[in-house]
C-alpha cells in the first residue's frame, strides 16, 4: 500500500510539473548590437524582454530604438509559440517583418533577422544546442536595424501565408 501511494504521488508530481512547463509563457529577449561598440564586457548591449501575449506596438520609450546596430533575439518557451517582429511601429508591414514559430520547447536564437528566403516559410532544423522553428520573412529596407513593434500569435488569419 505504501509503495502504491508513493508511486501515485510521484506520478501526480510528474504530471503537474510537466503540465506547468507546457503552459509556461514564451519569452522574447531582443538585443541590439553595435558591432563597433566594445566595452568592458565585449559587445555590451541592453535587451528588451517581451512575455508571450504582451504585444508591443512601439519601442519609442526604449533607448535601443535610437542606438546604432542591428537586432537579434532569443526565444524561449513552449512548442507553437509564435512571434512577429515588425520593421515599423504599430505592426506596419511595409518596412518588413519576420515571423518565427517554435516547433519544440527548446530555446532558439536568431542572429541575422534577414537570413531567410523572402516570401516563404523556411524550416530551420534543431541542432545540438538549439530547437527547431519555422520562419517567414517579408523584406524591408534595413529591417534588421529598425525593428519597431512585436506581436505574438497568428495575426494574419486563415492560411499559411501572411498577407
Amino acid at each position: 500500500m505504501k509503495k502504491t501511494c508513493l508511486s501515485l504521488s510521484f506520478l501526480i508530481i510528474f504530471i503537474l510539473s510537466a503540465t506547468a512547463y507546457a503552459f509556461y509563457p514564451a519569452n522574447l529577449y531582443l538585443w541590439k548590437k553595435n558591432p563597433y561598440d566594445y566595452g568592458p564586457c565585449g559587445f555590451c548591449t541592453n535587451y528588451l524582454n517581451f512575455v508571450e501575449n504582451q504585444n508591443r506596438t512601439n519601442f519609442s520609450d526604449y533607448k535601443l530604438l535610437t542606438q546604432a546596430g542591428y537586432y537579434y533575439f532569443r526565444l524561449t518557451g513552449h512548442e507553437g509559440a509564435t512571434v512577429t517582429l515588425f520593421g515599423q511601429p504599430e505592426y506596419k508591414t511595409h518596412e518588413g517583418y519576420l515571423i518565427v514559430a517554435k516547433k519544440d520547447s527548446r530555446d532558439i536564437s536568431v542572429n541575422d533577422l534577414e537570413a531567410f528566403a523572402p516570401g516563404e516559410w523556411v524550416d530551420v532544423p534543431a541542432t545540438e544546442g538549439e530547437g527547431a522553428y519555422s520562419a517567414y520573412y517579408h523584406p524591408g529596407e534595413d529591417f534588421k536595424d529598425n525593428v519597431g513593434s512585436v506581436k505574438w500569435g497568428n495575426w494574419w488569419g486563415e492560411g499559411s501565408h501572411p498577407k
